[in-house]
């Protein structure tokens, strides 16, 4: 378990100069130690926002605030689909509103409960006025070079690109001037077109490494 974590917390660019291959489809979920869970949560934006920032880890099922932050952001990592490993750092908008609905998405997964019985509560609770969406545009940073995604489809995607994603309800590509479906990343795409969760998808520079193991 070690040894396959530490292949997965190197950043493409270190693997292929020591001529490592990337890392291969996890057979198990990955269980993670607080202390590489904190670290990968924080990998997921640069320094500057993540150093501040609340802190969850995921603990017999359940989300818990391990380091407070005096910032308002907050990081943790997610985890969509059974094996998937999505650090994410937000500012407080996204904290108040996506990041609470998906941390509790998380655990209901967690606790057994199918993804239609999921999406079907999740629905509910916006409607009834338990959860929100975003009142101001909601950042999200998806920036760590430890992420292990898979598609819609469920198929293993490894990382895709370090990105940003800024929520904000009922967008659609039209909205941006750009063509829906486009596969140019110089330009922003929106995820979950015209749902309330809707975000435009942008594509930075670099990776951010998860800091080194203590």
């Amino acid at each position: 378990m070690r040894t396959a974590l530490a292949v997965l917390l190197l950043a493409p660019a270190a693997l292929e100069a020591r001529g490592l291959p990337k890392p291969v489809e996890p057979t198990a979920p990955i269980v993670l130690s607080r202390a590489d869970e904190i670290r990968l949560a924080r990998s997921a934006a640069p320094a500057s926002v993540s150093a501040e920032a609340r802190v969850w880890v995921l603990s017999n099922g359940r989300y818990e605030v391990v380091e407070p932050g005096t910032s308002g952001a907050a990081c943790f990592v997610a985890r969509s689909q059974r094996l998937s490993l999505e650090p994410e750092c937000g500012d407080t908008e996204a904290e108040a509103t996506w990041f609470t609905v998906e941390r509790w998405q998380v655990e209901q997964r967690l606790a057994g409960r199918t993804p239609a019985e999921v999406d079907r509560t999740t629905r509910d609770s916006l409607a009834a006025g338990r959860s929100r969406v975003p009142r101001r545009p909601a950042t999200v940073y998806m920036m760590s070079s430890a992420q292990v995604l898979y598609d819609e489809n469920g198929k293993f995607a490894g990382r895709w690109m370090p990105h940003t994603m800024l929520y904000f309800p009922n967008l659609n590509a039209t909205d941006l001037g750009v063509a829906a479906g486009h596969s140019d990343h110089a330009a922003p795409s929106v995820d979950r077109p015209g749902t309330p969760w809707s975000n435009i998808v942008t594509v930075v520079r670099s990776w951010v490494d998860p800091a080194p193991a203590p």
